[in-house]
C-alpha cells in the first residue's frame, strides 16, 4: 500500500503539524493525488508530503521506499522532488507512529 502523509513545514528543529490522508494501492495514484492536489490536500499550509511504500505485517514502515514532494503554487500541485535536507537529529516519519 502507499500510504500518504502532508507536512506543513521541515524547519531545523522539528517536523510542523502533518497527517497521513489516506492511502491507495498503486504508486501511480498516489503521485496523481499529489500531483493534481485532490481533496485539497495542500489547504495553503501543507508544504511538502511524502508516499511510503509500506507492506503488510508488523512494524514494516521503516523498510519502504519513500518519495517525496513539495507544492508547487505555479502549478497549484506537488511535484516530486528528492529527499529533503533536515536536522540528523531527525528521523523520517513512519507511518502511525512518526517517531523522530
Amino acid at each position: 500500500m502507499f500510504f500518504i502523509t502532508t507536512i506543513e513545514n521541515i524547519d531545523d528543529e522539528m517536523f510542523d503539524l502533518s497527517r497521513t490522508v489516506g492511502y491507495v494501492e498503486s504508486l501511480e495514484e498516489a503521485k496523481e493525488i499529489l500531483e493534481y492536489n485532490c481533496c485539497d490536500l495542500y489547504e495553503t499550509i501543507y508544504e511538502y508530503a511524502v508516499i511510503e511504500d509500506i507492506k503488510p505485517g508488523l512494524y514494516q514502515g521503516h523498510k519502504g521506499k519513500k518519495y517525496w514532494f513539495k507544492w508547487n503554487e505555479e502549478k497549484e500541485g506537488y511535484e516530486e522532488i528528492e529527499k529533503p535536507e533536515y536536522p540528523e537529529s531527525l528521523k523520517m516519519y513512519e507511518i502511525a507512529a512518526f517517531a523522530f
